[in-house]
Formats: structure tokens, C-alpha cells, sequence
């Protein structure tokens, strides 16, 4: 949310870090179980907004902080046909969910988020490899397209798929097939996907074309380094 400040996921609670001060400060957040998990954390630019998916309890969780004292209270609970979303994005009124046991994107207006604000865009799309059929992490363009990666049952090795400006399945952008893809974000027009398996961060520019890899000769030693030290 800001250069130096961080969000992140551990060991079953939110926590914001300071990078200037590195520290880390865990957030009590209302409903959230204690219980080990996978979840994904979306904040809001002002930090007035937590969005938590609450992936195994099938539910996505939206706090708002609390101008008096600053803590953070949940205000939506969203569950209504959800099977283990994960990622979450939002543009101007709409909340975004990847549905991904349902295969889905879901669309929701963030002032009702009421179920007649709800769209939900099927992934399907015949360049999809058979098993490409669950969604789980997307980024949207300048041209509002939504870059979606849809993995296997395990959300591994995952083939790219944009959706168009309707919101409907456009074309799968090829990846090598040992790719293994886990996130996706763009960044200084240029969509940087993060490949955890292989210690690479992708760089496509707007039209598909893989480029070189992301960061410069140091950033790529270090995970280089990374690599031979997981090994």
C-alpha cells in the first residue's frame, strides 16, 4: 500500500510490515479462524479495506477499518456460490473474485453486493489444455481486459487466458510448458507473471509476446541463487 509497507498472509493471521522498521504486526480480524490456511489478502490503497478469501471455508471476508480507532471490522460476508475463490480485484464499483472450484469469474458491485449486482463469466475456451479449468489469480489492463491464470486441480502450471472487454473468453496467451506460474500483476504496462517452480518473474507486453525476464542482472542472480540453494 505503500513503498515501504507490505501485507501479507501467515500462519492463519493478516499482517502488515514495515519494511523501513522491519516489523511485522499481526491484525485481529473478526471471523477469521485461527486454523492453518491458504488464503489470498487484497488491501485498499488508503488501507481502509481488507478483502481475506477465506478459500477452504468458501467465503470471501470484507473489513473496513474504523475511522475512531483504527481497527478493522468485518462488513460483508461473501459465500453465496462460492467453492474456493481465491484472488480477489477491484475496479472502481466492482469486486472481482476468482471462483476457481466453480470455474469462474465472478463479478460483484461493491455499493450492493447484493445477488442481483452478481455476474459470473464461465472460463472455458478450446485452447485451454484439458485439465486448464480452475482460476485463481488475474490482473485487468489499461483496456479492461482481464489476464486470468487458470491452473489444474492443484492451480499448477497454469495456461493464460484473457477475457475481453465483455468479460468473455478471448484467447490463451502461450506459455512454456514447463512454466509454472503463480501470480500475475501489471506493472509499467507490462503484465509480470511470477514463476515460484523456476525462480523467474515473465514479463509480457500488452499484445502477448513474451519478453525478456523481469529485473535486472542482479535481481536475476539473486533468484538464480535462490534456485540452486532450493535444489
Amino acid at each position: 500500500t505503500q513503498e515501504h509497507v507490505f501485507w501479507v498472509h501467515d500462519q492463519s493471521r493478516v499482517h502488515r510490515c514495515d519494511l523501513s522498521q522491519t516489523r511485522c504486526t499481526p491484525l485481529d480480524l473478526p471471523d477469521l479462524s485461527a486454523r492453518e490456511d491458504y488464503r489470498w489478502v487484497r488491501v485498499s490503497d488508503d488501507e481502509s479495506e481488507i478483502v481475506v478469501s477465506d478459500t477452504s471455508a468458501h467465503r470471501v471476508l470484507v473489513y473496513q477499518r474504523n475511522a475512531s480507532d483504527g481497527r478493522y471490522t468485518l462488513k460483508h460476508t461473501l459465500a453465496d456460490g462460492m467453492r474456493f475463490p481465491n484472488q480477489t480485484l477491484q475496479t472502481q464499483d466492482w469486486l472481482w473474485v476468482a471462483n476457481t472450484n466453480q470455474h469462474q469469474i465472478v463479478q460483484l458491485r461493491k455499493s450492493a453486493l447484493a445477488p442481483q449486482s452478481r455476474n459470473e463469466f464461465p472460463i472455458a475456451h478450446p485452447d485451454l489444455r484439458p485439465t486448464r479449468r480452475y482460476p485463481f489469480a488475474m490482473a485487468q489492463d489499461p483496456e479492461k481486459r482481464l489476464w486470468v491464470l487458470v491452473g489444474d486441480f492443484g492451480m499448477r502450471n497454469a495456461d493464460l487466458l484473457i477475457l475481453g472487454q465483455t468479460h468473455q473468453p478471448e484467447r490463451v496467451i502461450p506459455l512454456a510448458s514447463g512454466q509454472d506460474p503463480n501470480a500475475i500483476v501489471l506493472f509499467d504496462q507490462h503484465m509480470l507473471v511470477t514463476d515460484m517452480s523456476n525462480f523467474v518473474v515473465q514479463r509480457l507486453d500488452l499484445q502477448g509476446k513474451v519478453l525478456a525476464p523481469f529485473g535486472d542482472a542482479v535481481f536475476r542472480a539473486e533468484l538464480a541463487d535462490a534456485q540452486q540453494q532450493a535444489q
